[in-house]
This record gives structure tokens, sequence and C-alpha cells, in this order.
């Protein structure tokens, strides 16, 4: 029986069980009888009719795809199962088991209170050509031998390759050939499709048809991470290996070299045998084995088995005799073969004297090497045009994108510029990369190449069919436990593993349906080796997964999803001694361990690093980014028949929060396009200090490693800096000035007055700072005039200029660190050792400090804090430092920190942070933005200055912090909040740092524009977020009494739950609900247990550890008294109220500084961090300061300086445009508009029943333009975002129009009562009362689920209503302005709606068209008469758009003497098929 046809058939089943799942139902079977008929449907559906449905029942049960429940008649999916038992997590600890035994899973803590679940079909490229039919097509009958020793199975049989392989072999070909003009080709397609063979096909047939040619460099590949790199080194090596095997017959008289170049490439020395040793282990990352010799790491054994026809894959050893003889040999310890040295080279040395044919690079070590002539011919620099490098492979391309992307572009410009002298012919670039919305505008960006120059080749539409399908899960952390989210992932992960197949020589039970292997990905360094720790005692020495086994959980246990059977059944033996195996993958390691079951991992796995066996990808807390997820979850089900896991674990905190609420935008993540920025002269400067090398490196003719030589003082080197001052006075004196102004502007490609810039315009200009700085220091042997030793750092050259690695941030003012009192060669930024070693947090950063040699397991560190003293003496872990005190302000810079291991009873938990404030100097009085006219800013802004390097005014800015705030958890204790003043020599002191920075400064008359924004306000827009601002702020009575911020926010939301759901329920005013509520608190009470008890009845008798601690506090006079005086804000008269007046003031603030924010963004399209600073002033006006991160300037201020100066209208109408209503807010009314029509519009109505019945795929093309096309009939946009949004909540199995009448009911009437109330109604009070409006049973019948038990019930249709409805109000708005700002410490949220009226009169149409005869007569031209350059128009109907746009650009209208013809200046949507189109008249502009 065919794997594809259980496939196909386990899709059907699983979909059918997806209505429940949908719905957060996982305790569910079908009895033998029903799943039978569902078989009889598919095959009826299908005609594979070979089998009987027992039979296929059989089969999937044998390949354990289907789940015998108990073994009886009673089944569900592998993925049901699943679903099952991560639903159900609990935290059952040791304490546990020793009290409790065989009912030990009662006492542990919930750990998932709610997940989103989602399955979608997986589609592959199906078509194929034949060997016959495309060999013919790719190359002669003469050369076709070649394609047949790469494309060759066996004796008779080759590859069949899809039509788009044949397609991009064909471009790469035919240009290499002469036969096209095109100089890159981008190949993209989705993971597992076959991109990869893209490449090597052309590359390596090109190759063929030289490898008897001398040893030259002919085509290089880059990777974007060195662990892909390394990964795909190996998979080329293999194919190499299969075709050197053949070099004979194909005439050859010799074989494919194949090298790598990178940082772990080892580089060795002298005849010391174990120094050599030493340093391949210790600097290098190799193994050591039983016999003392080093494992290779980056290579496993390529050989082919005769017998068996598969690569070997054992390890490779360096014999100590072949690495005392020079022998670079590796002996595979396996089948005891060793490889060629000819084929595999080894050191750096070997790759140096004979190039290989193909070499695997990193754009770091090209970097650094373009200056050092020893690597000039591996590169192809300096070599005759026959031996040039013909092919360069870019991978995984959608990931250069900022100032990573454009620095490679330089890179490679500098090396083309070195290898080809402009003439390029016969170079070809190749791209892989993920779907892209531009592909060819990123490829020819990076390329420095014309649009046209670049092929496009991606499978078609037709070529692909649906083969598998992908899990996505995504798990919100229980806050009612108060247990940490980590714990949630922690038993995730020794769950999930032992549910993917056991990895087994033997064939795997699901035939490779399911993977063998487990990836979790984190953000964050600290938290990776929190999480392998944890992770590693939770499995390897706890043992936890054995309180899942049989003979310790009872049998009710597994009906609560306690008792992991299946794990079991899967060969998973949960007894003691069967842990999993477990690894990490981060900075701090050395490359991936492919025998692991779970691999805890960083950014170095998110791109391109491919493990066929990896079934499951877990990503713990929100990933950074949508398209940083996108790339993670593509790392697993790299085969096309495979079902990947996908599994996000969120707190309920924070951005968590934010995103487990659009939970639709992790279940359909789309890759935006990609673009990079812009004429950066941070970057180009960093490139022309490089490309100065590279000058230096062309003059001196010396084979020297010049970045090496001249980033630190050496007497042995006075002859060389002699010689290289000569050059750079030649330079300044301008004898050769011109000669290397054209070798700059041909290395960057960039016009004269770019370069000019480049050389003379301050920061860190060519000539007026790097050069002279370059003299000054070789000329003194790197010492200063006074004798003290000058800026150097081993092996970064020019740190203060040049960026070491190239893709990192410049060198900053940096913290060095004591080990309990020990010196180590560890630094780390300034600000980022403040935030990992500030007083009483516990990291375990410490390890990716330390030599990998000298790491330790489960390594923490912490700067320890006296609980007991109310001062923080800051000598006692600060150990050296520079006083950059001001004024009367005691102010140090550390340099030095002592660290100290905590106590074990001291918790990882346990949190600090400084409180920041700053000082601003400013050098000048900055270039001031000319305002001009514009109303929306002259009346309310005083001015916009910008303070830049370049026009000699930067801003002085110093950050200090003289108080730390935190909070200290100890093991079996109450936690310790704490905030305390740091002290040195019994006197405060701030510990901070200071620097030039670029900036701008905005300064507001927030008085006047405090009157003019309220005088319309709402107060029902604002209580709700009031309140809860008021909850969470530290300032008030209530904070002290609880501490604990999290608990706070969750009394909040019961505060407010209770109080409206009370209103809505009495009928009644918020006023008289408030007084019920706090009179008697049995009501919130009792929305306690509804709200923050457990979904599972198992626990219903066990309060949860949330409800445990509410309960009591709701009896506390006190806490009640000051919970009832903060929520009377939502009924009494705000206005008057100076606490709330102050509050919409820094609303105003934050929202105005997140609408600029965005704008210097937009259009600098910026990587680099911009901190934001408020300053308020005495006399109402408020200045806000952007500013950059890195010291010295570095582009994005001053290249939107010289965007904006001469058009400063770009920049004040974006602010204005990012004021107006965003594109979530589209999203939550339009989703409300189609809502509201799903009862109303047949057409609407009939396309979802077919969905919801399975009659129709949504991923098909017709039925995607189907649902647009009745979308776009409602006046609706319908946009990606909208249909996916709607089809997740309304097009699930399951959902039946009753249901929709529940939710169209509750939208209405939330409408109607927020009017009537004045305060806004969060979905979730809308959800609970919801079950007392329909009563659970009703709501759980239209959804056709059985009822549980009441309590149960209660809690599920809570949570049905919850994840249908979608966020709006106060919370989505916040979210379109947030800016992260590091220093802010009181941070306000923003709110559009307080520019609401501003801004809606600012952009008040000019004239409305409602019809097609509004277009004609004197009207419009006499509205357009009176305007003074834009003119704006609201077209009510997008059927009128097209015709109304026409209609204006090709009338002219007079003004004076003139007919001015108009210019389309944006098109903007606004809702309901409303737009907004501005029009300019461009000679009234000028």
């Amino acid at each position: 029986m065919e794997i594809k046809h259980l496939n196909s058939l386990l899709t059907f089943i699983e979909k059918k069980e997806s209505k429940l799942l949908n719905w957060g139902i996982t305790n569910f079977h079908y009895s033998e009888s029903e799943v039978l008929e569902i078989i009889d449907e598919w095959i009826e559906k299908t005609d594979l009719s070979d089998y009987l449905p027992e039979t296929y029942l059989e089969n999937l049960i044998d390949k354990k795809l289907i789940v015998q429940i108990n073994n009886e008649k009673k089944y569900r999916t592998r993925m049901a199962e699943t679903m099952f038992y991560m639903s159900s997590l609990k935290q059952i600890l040791p304490r546990h088991f020793d009290e409790h035994g065989y009912d030990a899973w009662r006492y542990g803590r919930n750990l998932v209170y709610d997940f989103r679940f989602n399955i979608r079909d997986r589609y592959f490229p199906f078509e194929k050509v034949s060997f016959v039919d495309y060999s013919k097509q790719l190359t002669t009958e003469e050369d076709q031998k070649f394609l047949e020793a790469i494309l060759k199975i066996n004796e008779n049989s080759y590859f069949d390759l899809f039509p788009f392989q044949v397609r991009s072999a064909e471009s790469v070909l035919n240009a290499l050939s002469g036969k096209s003009a095109k100089r890159a080709t981008i190949v993209t397609a989705g993971t597992g499709a076959g991109k990869t063979l893209s490449y090597y096909l052309p590359a390596l047939f090109s190759i063929l048809k030289k490898t008897d040619t001398e040893y030259f460099t002919k085509s290089i590949a880059f990777y974007p991470r060195n662990s892909l790199l390394i990964d795909q080194y190996q998979s080329a090596a293999e194919f190499v290996t299969k075709i050197n095997s053949q070099y004979r017959k194909l005439g050859l008289t010799r074989k494919i070299r194949i090298g790598h170049l990178f940082g772990q490439t080892p580089s060795l020395f002298g005849n010391d045998i174990n120094e050599q040793i030493k340093e391949l282990k210790n600097r290098y990352g190799w193994g050591i084995d039983g016999e003392g010799n080093p494992e290779y790491k980056i290579l496993k054994c390529t050989e082919i088995n005769e017998n068996t026809n598969k690569t070997c894959n054992g390890t490779l050893v360096w014999e100590k005799k072949d690495i005392q003889n020079k022998n670079e040999r590796l002996l595979c310890k396996t089948c005891l073969d060793y490889t060629d040295p000819k084929v595999f080279p080894v050191t750096r040395q070997s790759i140096l004297e004979t190039p290989p044919d193909l070499l695997f690079l990193s754009m770091e070590t090209l970097n650094q090497r373009l200056s050092d002539r020893n690597f000039h011919r591996l590169f192809g620099i300096g070599v005759a045009e026959s031996q040039r490098v013909e092919t360069v492979l870019l991978d995984e391309i959608h990931t250069y994108s900022g100032l990573y992307g454009l620095n490679a572009k330089y890179v490679l410009n500098r090396w083309k510029n070195l290898a080809f002298k402009k003439e390029y012919s016969g170079l070809h670039f190749v791209g892989l990369s993920a779907t892209l919305s531009n592909p060819v505008q990123l490829m020819a960006s990076i390329c420095n190449l014309d649009e046209e120059e670049v092929d496009h080749v991606e499978p078609y539409y037709d070529e692909m069919s649906e083969e598998s399908g992908e899990y996505t899960v995504i798990l919100r952390s229980d806050p009612t436990s108060q247990v940490a989210v980590l714990s949630t992932t922690i038993q995730t992960l020794l769950l999930l593993p032992r549910l993917l197949d056991k990895p087994s020589k033997q064939s795997r039970q699901s035939q490779g349906v399911f993977g063998t292997k487990t990836w979790v990905f984190t953000d964050d360094l600290d938290v990776t080796n929190r999480l392998y720790d944890f992770i590693q005692d939770a499995d390897n020495e706890k043992e936890l997964y054995t309180y899942r086994d049989k003979n310790n959980v009872s049998d009710l246990g597994y009906e609560y999803g306690q008792r992991w059977d299946f794990a079991e059944e899967l060969n998973y033996e949960l007894e003691s001694g069967n842990s999993l195996r477990i690894s990490r993958t981060s900075g701090q390691d050395k490359g991936l361990d492919k025998t692991s079951d779970l691999v805890i991992a960083t950014e170095s796995l998110t791109v391109g690093v491919s493990d066929s066996e990896v079934g499951a990808v877990v990503q713990h807390k929100a990933p950074r980014s949508l398209s940083t997820y996108v790339q993670r979850k593509g790392r697993a089900g790299r085969t096309r028949t495979m079902r990947p896991w996908n599994i996000v674990v969120l707190s309920d905190y924070g951005i968590d929060k934010t995103l487990y609420q659009s939970w639709d935008t992790l279940l359909e993540p789309k890759i935006q396009s990609n673009s990079l920025p812009k004429d950066n002269k941070y970057i180009l400067k960093i490139q022309a200090t490089l490309i100065l090398l590279d000058f230096l490196s062309t003059k001196l003719n010396l084979d020297k490693n010049l970045f090496y030589h001249l980033s630190v003082p050496n007497d042995e080197n006075k002859v060389l800096f002699s010689k290289v001052v000569e050059v750079l006075d030649r330079i300044i004196n301008n004898e050769i000035l011109e000669e290397f102004k054209t070798f700059v502007m041909d290395a960057l490609n960039v016009g004269e007055k770019q370069l000019e810039s480049i050389l003379f315009d301050p920061p860190r200009s060519i000539l007026g700072s790097v050069v002279p700085t370059m003299i000054r220091r070789l000329e003194n042997n790197f010492k200063n005039h006074h004798g003290e030793e000058d800026l150097y750092i081993l092996n970064k050259f020019l740190p203060d200029f040049v960026t070491t690695p190239l893709f990192s941030e410049l060198t900053l003012p940096e913290i060095s660190f004591e080990d309990q009192g020990k010196s180590i060669d560890a630094s780390l930024s300034f600000q980022r050792g403040l935030k990992e070693f500030s007083p009483g947090r516990v990291s375990r950063y410490f390890n990716a400090l330390i030599p990998q040699h000298l790491r330790k397991e489960n390594e923490r560190r912490w700067v320890p804090v006296d609980l007991d003293n109310e001062k923080i003496d800051i000598s006692n872990f600060v150990k050296d430092y520079i006083d950059i005190s001001s004024g009367d302000k005691k102010i140090i810079q550390p340099t030095k920190f002592e660290l100290a291991k905590p106590s074990p009873v001291i918790l990882d938990s346990s949190n600090s942070k400084y409180l920041w404030d700053f000082e601003i100097k400013k050098r000048g009085t900055g270039q001031e933005l000319d305002i001009g006219n514009n109303s929306f800013f002259n009346e309310y802004i005083d001015s916009v200055r910008f303070f830049t390097h370049s026009t000699n005014s930067p801003l002085k800015i110093l950050r200090y912090s003289n108080t730390v705030e935190g909070q200290v958890n100890i093991r079996d204790n109450e936690s310790t909040y704490f905030v305390k003043q740091l002290y040195l020599n019994e006197k405060e002191v701030g510990i901070g740092s200071e620097g030039t920075f670029d900036g701008i400064e905005v300064i507001v008359d927030i008085k006047e524009l405090y009157k003019k924004l309220t005088k319309k306000l709402e107060l029902k827009d604002f209580r709700n977020a009031y309140f809860f601002h008021l909850i969470e702020s530290g300032s008030s009575k209530f904070s002290e009494i609880i501490p604990n911020v999290f608990l706070r926010q969750r009394l909040g939301e019961l505060i407010q739950r209770g109080l409206i759901t009370k209103t809505l329920l009495e009928g009644t005013t918020i006023k008289n609900a408030h007084q019920l509520i706090f009179e008697d608190t049995k009501y919130l009470k009792e929305v306690t247990n509804s709200v923050f008890g457990g979904l599972s009845d198992a626990d219903a008798d066990n309060q949860t550890q949330l409800v445990e601690q509410i309960l009591p506090i709701l009896d506390d006079a006190e806490v009640i008294g000051e919970m009832k005086d903060l929520s009377s804000v939502f009924f009494t008269d705000l206005k008057q109220n100076q606490e709330f007046v102050k509050y919409i003031k820094d609303r105003i603030v934050t929202t105005l500084s997140g609408s600029i924010y965005n704008s210097i963004n937009f259009i600098t399209d910026n990587s680099e961090e911009i901190n934001v600073d408020i300053k308020e002033e005495e006399n109402n006006k408020i200045k806000i300061y952007f500013s950059e991160s890195s010291i010295g300037g570095v582009g994005t201020i001053d290249n939107l300086l010289q965007t904006v100066i001469n058009q400063p209208n770009i920049f004040l109408n974006l602010i204005i445009n990012n004021l107006e209503i965003s594109d979530l807010e589209k999203l939550n009314n339009d989703l409300t508009h189609l809502v509201l029509n799903l009862n109303q519009d047949t057409n609407l109505k009939d396309y979802i029943h077919d969905v919801r019945t399975g009659n129709i795929s949504v991923n098909n093309t017709e039925n995607i333009e189907k649902i647009k096309s009745i979308i776009s009939n409602l006046g609706l946009v319908p946009s990606d975002s909208l249909i996916s949004s709607f089809l997740l909540r309304f097009g699930r199995q399951g959902t039946t129009s009753d249901f929709d009448a529940i939710i169209l009911e509750l939208i209405d009437y939330k409408m109607e009562r927020e009017n009537e109330l004045g305060i806004e109604v969060d979905r979730s009070d809308l959800s609970y009362y919801a079950i007392s409006k329909f009563t659970p049973e009703v709501i759980l019948k239209s959804l056709n689920i059985d009822s549980i038990s009441n309590e149960v019930d209660s809690r599920m249709a809570i949570s049905l209503i919850e994840s249908t409805l979608w966020v709006g109000g106060w919370r989505l708005r916040s979210n379109s302005l947030f800016y992260y700002s590091r220093f802010s410490s009181n941070y306000t949220l923003p709110d559009r709606f307080l520019f609401k009226d501003l801004v809606d009169l600012y952009e008040a149409a000019n004239i409305e068209i409602n019809s097609i005869d509004e277009l004609q007569g004197e009207r419009v031209e006499n509205e357009f008469f009176k305007t003074d350059s834009n003119f704006i128009v609201k077209v009510v109907d997008k059927s009128l758009l097209k015709t109304t746009i026409i209609n204006f650009i090709n009338k002219p209208i007079e003004v004076g003497y003139l007919e001015i013809f108009p210019n389309l200046k944006s098109v903007k949507y606004l809702e309901d098929s409303k737009f907004k189109v501005v029009f300019e008249l461009p000679e009234v502009v000028s």
C-alpha cells in the first residue's frame, strides 16, 4: 500500500477531527464503524478501491498514524492524540510523586490555559521531466556524460527533475555559454521543493567541463550563517564523492576538489603535535577521540557502501601521525577508509596552495581577506581570464536585508572590482530563497545589477500538488497556575519528541510521515542557556518523563492526558534510563549535533540548515519577527511526505499576549518583501575604510594580512607600518588621491557626489579621520601624544571605524568581568553588560563569555543584592570605572564588574533593571526643518531640529541610573520586591555612559496641543486604558500592597470583567454595578473561578494557584477599598482629574513620538535602533529626542536630513499619515463589516457553508478568487489578512449558522452598549456575558460539541467565544504606534484616537465623489482652484476609484493663466470601500 495514499487518507480523517480541535476539544474519538465509514467516504471520493476500508484501517494503525485507544474499538489520529496530551500538560514534580504516587498528576499545576490549532495542506512540485528530455534541453550530446555523472542513480537510471529545476539550470547554463545576457538567476520555492539542485547542477556541470585544467576556484558558495555553511558542505561533499567515483569513465585525469574557508577552517603552524591538537580543540572546536586524535566536526564520511548504496556518515579523525607528517587525509572510524586530501583539504595552507574547484566561503572571511594578497588567487583575483570564478551562490537570499544585506552587497562589489575590473562577462550569480514578493528587485540590488539582468525561476501553480499537511499550534501558558512560561516549554519538550518516530536503523513505523527530531528556538542567549540547562535537568537528571509511565499513573490519569501510553507504543520507554539525547546550537557552541533528539537553538539554525529528520519546531515565546518565524518553521518537514509540527509557546503577558490575541498572524504567516537601505553613509564609510586596505595591498604588493598586522602594535612590523604611512601620506598630499578616488568609486559603484561625502564629511570621514588616525597610530606604534596606549583590539582593524565582525555594531564602551575574584578574558558592550548583570538579576549568559573548553553546564552568575540594606554599595561589584560626573551629580562609567555565583536557593526568575535618566547637551543649534505654513504642525510644534556630526552639531548624551528595581525569588519563600539607590563611599552615585550621537529634537507646546485635542475627547475611548495604567504603575498605594505587577494585572482584569459583565447582565449603569460588586464580593469570586479556573474537570476540586492567591485578597478590606477607588474611573468625570490630565498629556506625547519614530524608520528603511527620550520643561514645553544608539553617527538621522531638508512635507505628511487609522484597525472594522453580512449575503453564506463542509478547498486558486470577488462586491478590499482572519474564524469545520447568529448578536449588542455606557466592552467581557445570555449548553450545541460538566462547559464556552471574536479598542490602537525605548522607565502607551479630530480636520476631503455624475461640471474645478497644492478626494465606492483617477489626471485645471494637469500623489484605502485620493498641482508646489 503506497504511503502517499495513506497520507491522503490521513489528511481526510484529520480534517474531520480538526473541526473539534479548532474549538479546543481534544478528548474525542471515533467508534470502529464511524472510522470505517469515513474511510469508505474517502475511497468513494478518490476512487482508490484496491483495498477494503478494514485493510486501510489496519495499515494506518500498523504505521501508528491512527491510535487505538486502550486497545478498545476507539480511534483517533496521531495528530489528535498528540493534541490530547499537549493540551493537558501539567507540571508534575518529584515531590508530587513522592507524596501522592499514582495520583501525583492531580496535584501538578496546569500549564496550558488555551490553544489555537490549524492544519494546512503542503504543496510540492509533482510533474517531473525525464533525463532523456531535459538532457537534450540543457546540453550537447558531447557534454551529456557530465550531466549523467551528476544525476546518475545507478547504472541505467537517472534522477528526474522538476520543471522549475530544469528552467533554473537552463537559465544559468545559457548565461555561462553566452546564449543569454542574464547575469543572475533567483530561484524561489518552498521548503523541500529542491532549490539547492538549481545551483549544484549547473555549477558542477560547468566545473566538470574544466576539471582537467589546473586547479583554480570555479565556483564560490556563500551562506548567511556558519551552521548553514557546514550543513551544505556535507551535502555538496556527498554529491562530489558520487561524481568523483566516475571520473575515469568521464575521461578526466583528476577528481573535483571541494573546500571551505571560514572561522572554523584551521591554520596550523609549527611542529609541536600537542600544541597543534590543543589549537584544533580550543580554537577550532574539534573533538578528541579516545586515542587522542582530533575529530573533524565539519564533515562526516562521504564514502558510499557498495552493498546498501548509502553514505557511511562515520566520524572522521585526523590521526596524530598524519598531523605530524602534514598529511591531510582523515580516517573514518566506521568504514576505516581515508579521505582523499586532494579532494577534501583540511587546512587553510592546503586550500591556498591548491585552490578547490568549489569553495564554501563566509562573507566575513572574504571581507577580512580581500586585502591579503595571499588569498587573491583563491578568490580569483589577479588570475588569467580563463581562471576566473564562474558562478557565485547566495543561499537564503531572503535573509539579505537591512544593514547585513547592504554590507554583503558592498563586499561582493569590492570583490568584483578586484577580480574582474568591471569586465563581468562569464560571471553568474545564483540566489536561492523562500517565496518573496520582490525577488528580482532584491537580487538585483545585492548583486548591483539592473533588474532586466536577473532571471526569476519558480514552480508554476499548475506544477504543484498537495502531498501532506502541517500542524501549527499556539499554546497559551496558564497564567492561573503562576508558573513561568519556561515550564510550559519544558513539559512540551518532554512530550513532543516522544510522539515523533523513534530514530532507528530499521524502517520507521510511519515510513517518514512523521519526523524523529525536535528543534526549539529562543531569541535570547540567556534564555537558551536556561532552557538547555533546565531540560537537561528535567529529562536527564530528574527523569520527569517517568511520571507518565503506565506503572506510575492510574487509568483515570490517562483519561486526562497524563499517562503517555502512545509514546510507549512508539517504542519510547518511559522507565528510568531512557532520556532523550539533548544538545544546544548557538554562538557559544561549535556546530549542530545531528544525532540529538532535541536541539536547543538560537538564530544560528534559523535559516537553511537542513536535517530531513526534523519533525517538529518549537518557538519559545514571541519571535522577533514574522519572517524569522517563517524561516524557523521551515526547518521541519524537509521531506515531501512528512507532516511537521510547528509549536509556539506564549506567556500571557506583554507582546506574547498581544500575539496570542492576533493568533491568525501565526497560523497563516507570510514573508514580506525585503529591501536594502539606500545610500547608508555609515556602511559606505565602513566599506571605504576596508577599501583603503584593499588599495594599500595593491600599492604595496605585500603578501601580508593587513587586516591583522595593522590592528595591533608590534615592533616587528615597524617596516610595514612605515611603508603604509608612506602610501597614506601620498594620498593626503594629493600625489595618488585621484587614483584612490577612482579605486573607491569602482569598488562601491558610487558617483562623485557620494564619494566626496565619504571622503570628507564627518563623522568618520576617510580623509578627515580614518587616514590621519591610521598615520598617528602607525607612526607611534599605537601610542598617543602622552605616551599612553592608543585604542587597539587584537584582530579588529580600526575598531572605532570598522565593525568586526562586519555585521555587528561599532565598538561601544565595554565592560570586562572578573569571576569570583579572578580575571577572565571576557567583555560585553556597555548596555548589554548592564542588562545582563544588574544587581539582583540571575543570568546564564556567562557561558557565552568564556572560551568553549572552560564552559560548564548550569553556570549561573549575578551581581548580589543585600535585601536587608536599603542601599546598593557598587564598590562590591564595580572594580574599575571612569568618572564622568556632571555638575553636582556623581556618575561613573564602569569598565569592570565582578560576578558571583548565586546561592542554589536563589531562583533563575530573579530579575532587575536600572531606572534610567539622561542629560543632553547640544553642540550648536543644529539644522532646523522648515515647517512652513503646515497648519498641523506650526500651531503646536515649536521646532524640529537635526543634530548630526556631518553638520558639526551632534547631541552629547549622558545616560545614567542611580536606582535599581527588581525582585529576588527564593526557593520555598516569598518573592522580595525592591527599589534601591546606588551608593559609592556613602554617597549617592549614578552608573552610566556618555557619547555624541546623531539625533532629532522636537519641541512640542503640550498646553496648546492638549487644549486642541481634548475639546471633543470621548472618555469612553480612554477609561479602560487609564484603569490599567493605574493598576500597572508603581506609584499608587495599591502597588505597595500588591508589589507583584503580574498579580495586579490579573486583579485589574477581574475587576473590569466583574464590573462590565455585572452591568450587562443586570441591565444597570456602571456606577450601580460598581456599588454592587464591592458591597458583596461574592460575584467577583464567581468570576474568579470561571475566568481563572482550569479548563479540565480533572482538577475542578483543586483551585488553581492564581485562584488560591486571589480569593483571600477579595476578603482583604484594605485591598478591596483600593480597587474600588481605582475602578471608579469607569464612571467619574475624569476631565477635572489632574492625574488623568497628566496621563492624557503623556499619551499625546508618546503617540506623536510613535508617529515620528515610525516615519523615521519608513523613510530610512532603518536597521539601527533609535532611542526615544522625553523631557518635560517648566514652560509647558516637551522636548522629544530621537537619537541613534551607536556613538558617532551611523547615517540614519543624517540620511533622513538629506532626504527631507528640501522637501519637509515628505516627513511631515508621513507623520500625519501614521496618525490615521492603522492597518490593524482597518482589518478589525472590515472583519466586523464582513461578519455582519454573513447571514445577509447569499454568496458569502453559500461559500462559507461549502468551506465548512469540506466541499471546496480554500487553497484552490479558483476558490481564492471567488472569495475575493464576494468581498469586493460587499465594498471591501479583499486583502490576504482579511481573508485569512475571516476563514480561520468562520471557515472552521463544525461551525454552524446557529453559532454565527450568536456571534452576530454579541457584536450588535457590544456596539449598542458601548455607546450607551460610555466604556469599551472587551471581547473577554463579552465572552463571559455570553454564557449567561445564551448558556454554555446552547453555545456548545451550536458547534455540535457534547456537554462535559457545568463548570467545564462554562470555561469552554468562554474560550470558544473569545477565540472567535477579535481584538479591538485601546489595546489594538496602541499597537500601531508602539515603539521600544531601551531607556524608558515609565512608558505610556500611544493612542492615535487622541489625534483623530485634528487629523480628520487637516485631511478633510475637498470633495466627495458618490457617483459618476459628480465628476462632471464646474464644481470639481472650482473646488480644485481653492487649494494651495494638495487636493483630497474621498471616493465612497471602489467601483468609482479608477474612473475618478483617470478623470482628474487627464483634465487640466486653470490656475491663473496656466492650465495644469494634476499629479496623482497617493491612494489610501480607508475602510468600508472608501478611499482617499490625493492629487497635487506640481507648479503650485514649486
